[in-house]
């Protein structure tokens, strides 16, 4: 009986111990087991190894997609860029065709055409005459004066030249001989002192160690000059230094009728040249005074008064076009590009620390819960990718748009409808021209409107593809009698 008892035991033991073996390998094979549909960990805990090698794959692609957007930023900035020096080309040739040349008739139409009332009361022709009658003036007051009938005097072969350079030959080499002297630092520092005259500032101050020294420079310095003793080399130097002065009062009024005659010859240049290039001048300021008033206006506006000379409404409609690309490639890259970048690299730096952790040794068997662990590794990529590849589509559409033409600011629609011929998957909702359309209300009784789900066109040339929500709000632009470039005519 007692046989019996013990071989039941250890039978009971043997299935206790298999039981736990079993429950062992099954853990094991949980704890390694991931979800193959969504890529994340499917059981209560995962160990640190795998961890880091799911972890791993998930950096290369995030990092990948970060480098790929930040590439799309760096596209769309240097996009923005060309834009803006292509608004400031058109805007120049607009300012161009208005005011071709300063023609009184030309003149008459800038105001009807712009809005721009300056050259009515400040006519730039009539102020153009009276400059030029100043410098016809001045010009002939230049050539009748004495210095300028003495203009033959200053040639190189002239009188005063001649005189110049005969003076020159003497105070030239007196000049080199002054020279010598005064670059000497010791020379004079003692000659400024009085050295060896009864002004000497040390006399008698055998206790100031400045005295010896400037008893021995005295000694250096007249064997420098080869004079018995430091007075003498004073002399010498003041005689040098008195007979260049001479020679420089006896050439100074020579120079100052030379620098006179010189003055006169080129402000008579001077005159001519302003004479010759007067018109283009005042062409220029003129332009640039237009293209000031130019630059902030009403585009619709400017369209609207230039109804009758179709080629400057063109062009108006290619810079408001070129000016809205410009804006579009700044908020696909702040609102579009930058937030996604920014979210990636943050993503991007939290995981790397949790690699970093659990690649050590120490963590490697560790078990991290799986929820943590799907947290730390939850991948934006693909829902980013997807989001991003939007605005690049746009960009490219928006980029590759040429026909302005086909704007009309009657339908008061953005340019952003026109430039992405109004496909729903690129009405981004963060453009601020689209906010707009969407901030302003509309009845409900439009809904019943028999049109609104029909298909319409922007123009004639680009279909429309008609959402509910997209129709509302196209209604909402047709109804509105306000244009969405606000602006003033100043």
């Amino acid at each position: 009986m007692g046989f019996i008892i013990i071989f039941l035991l250890i039978a009971v033991i043997g299935i206790f111990v298999e039981y736990l073996r079993s429950s062992a390998r099954g853990d094991r094979r949980n704890l390694e087991g991931t979800n193959r549909g969504n890529g994340y960990f499917s059981n209560r805990y995962v160990r640190g190894s795998e961890f880091v090698r799911r972890a791993r794959s998930i950096e290369t692609e995030i990092a990948e997609l970060l480098n790929s957007l930040k590439r799309e930023y760096n596209e769309t900035i240097e996009t923005e860029r060309k834009l803006n020096s292509d608004i400031q080309l058109t805007l120049s040739n607009l300012v161009n065709s208005y005011l071709p040349s300063l023609d009184p008739d030309v003149i008459a139409r800038i105001n009807p055409l712009t809005g721009y009332s300056r050259f009515d009361f400040e006519n730039p022709i009539a102020s153009l005459e009276q400059t030029r009658r100043n410098l016809e003036y001045e010009l002939q007051m230049l050539e009748t004066s004495e210095l300028y009938q003495r203009r033959r005097e200053v040639e190189p072969s002239g009188q005063l030249k001649v005189q110049l350079a005969e003076y020159n030959q003497t105070i030239s080499p007196l000049m080199r001989a002054v020279n010598l002297y005064e670059n000497d630092r010791r020379f004079m520092t003692l000659y400024r002192c009085n050295y060896g005259t009864n002004s000497y500032t040390y006399t008698g101050r055998w206790w100031n160690i400045t005295y010896y020294q400037h008893w021995l420079w005295a000694i250096l310095t007249a064997r420098k000059f080869n004079q018995k003793s430091f007075i003498d080399v004073a002399n010498h130097y003041r005689d040098l230094r008195s007979r260049l002065d001479e020679m420089n009062r006896i050439v100074e009024p020579i120079k100052a009728q030379i620098r006179a005659i010189e003055d006169n010859v080129k402000q008579r240049e001077r005159v001519i040249r302003e004479l010759n290039t007067l018109e283009e001048v005042y062409l220029r300021q003129c332009r640039q005074a237009l293209k000031d008033h130019l630059q902030y206006i009403d585009r619709s506006e400017l369209c609207r008064r230039a109804q009758a000379e179709p080629e400057i409404a063109n062009m108006i409609k290619c810079l408001h076009g070129l000016e809205k690309k410009a804006e579009y490639m700044d908020e696909i890259a702040q609102k579009g590009f930058q937030p996604r970048i920014s979210q990636l690299e943050t993503k991007l730096q939290k995981l790397r620390k949790k690699i970093t952790k659990y690649s050590r040794t120490k963590n490697q068997d560790v078990n991290i819960p799986a929820s943590d662990a799907n947290m730390w590794i939850k991948n934006p990529a693909q829902r980013i990718r997807e989001n991003s590849m939007r605005y690049t589509q746009a960009r490219e559409s928006i980029v590759n748009f040429r026909d302005y033409e086909l704007y009309d600011y009657n339908q008061n629609v953005p340019w952003w409808t026109v430039m992405t011929h109004d496909d729903p998957n690129l009405d981004l909702d963060d453009i601020s021209d689209l906010e707009s359309f969407e901030e302003s209300g509309i009845p409900d009784d439009y809904t019943s409107d028999p049109e609104f789900l029909q298909e319409r066109t922007i123009t004639d040339d680009i279909p429309r593809r008609r959402s509910r929500r997209r129709s509302r709000r196209i209604i909402r632009r047709r109804e509105s009698s306000r244009s969405i470039y606000e602006g003033d005519i100043s």
